[in-house]
């Protein structure tokens, strides 16, 4: 069983892809569009929130409730570059990113999930 020491040079080795991840809600093609550090992560974090109920946004919950799983798909849209900084902060390039991709889908009313700001 590797060390926490050789887990963490893995990890600094090969970080988790980062990005922006949508769900998509197939019966009426309503999205939503989040921003992660850790898209392997979000492709678990995300239809577990809503299994159990959990999900913040709440008219995204109701519709997986009414739909069903498999009415949902989850995707990358975008995936961020990884910088050999490791001292380099992605969350400016994620929140840019995650605008770039709103901008471009309009991911409201209608369209998603998203409320307009």
């Amino acid at each position: 069983m590797p060390t926490k020491e050789e887990l963490k040079k893995e990890y600094k080795l090969n970080p988790p892809k980062m990005g922006i991840f949508r769900i998509t809600n197939t019966k009426n093609n309503k999205i939503y569009l989040i921003a992660s550090k850790n898209l392997p992560a979000a492709h678990n974090r995300f239809p577990f929130s809503l299994r159990t109920g959990n999900y913040f946004i709440g008219e995204l919950q109701k519709e997986w409730d009414e739909f069903g799983e498999s009415a949902f798909a989850f995707d990358d849209l975008d995936v961020l570059e990884f910088q050999e900084d490791p001292n380099y902060n992605y969350t400016e390039d994620l929140e840019t990113l995650l605008q770039l991709w709103l901008d471009r889908l309009q991911p409201y009313g209608e369209k998603g999930y998203h409320k307009k700001k």
